[in-house]
């Protein structure tokens, strides 16, 4: 099984109204390539795997937490297999991941996928596209 490197699209989630303490993002992996790509098949806990780039409009960027390792047990690591055009998606609250309180306005949002762990998988950095997060006041439409 080839180690190709998978896409990493990001989006928002439609039916969400985001407020200040609702963030919701889903980082979606995709296999545009013609040979099965291999992962591991853990995403939690988000800032082990994820680091998350949130820049108000005015170009400041807000800090956010990101890091860590974790220790697998004995029989603990699991993968997941994307065929060709197959796709995974996995959803994190960036509200729970921000160390400030989050303000109203219109944030660029990307993600960078790391995973170190693993064997004959895809191990590295995945960045993904730049999208727009609205924020409103709860329960108002933007």
């Amino acid at each position: 099984m080839a180690l190709t490197n998978p896409q990493l699209v990001l989006s928002t989630v439609p039916t969400v109204l985001y407020g200040p303490t609702k963030l919701p993002v889903v980082a979606t992996f995709v296999n545009a390539g013609p040979t099965p790509v291999r992962l591991l098949d853990r995403f939690e806990p988000v800032p082990v795997f994820f680091t998350f780039d949130v820049v108000r409009a005015d170009g400041t960027p807000l800090p956010i937490s990101g890091g860590g390792k974790i220790d697998f047990g004995p029989n603990e690591i699991r993968y997941l297999t994307l065929p060709p055009g197959g796709s995974h998606s996995v959803q994190a609250d960036l509200a729970k991941l921000l160390r400030l309180p989050v303000e109203l306005g219109p944030y660029s949002v990307s993600a960078t996928y790391h995973n170190q762990y693993g064997e004959n998988c895809f191990l590295g950095g995945i960045r993904s596209n730049t999208i727009l997060l609205q924020v409103a006041e709860p329960g108002v439409k933007p």
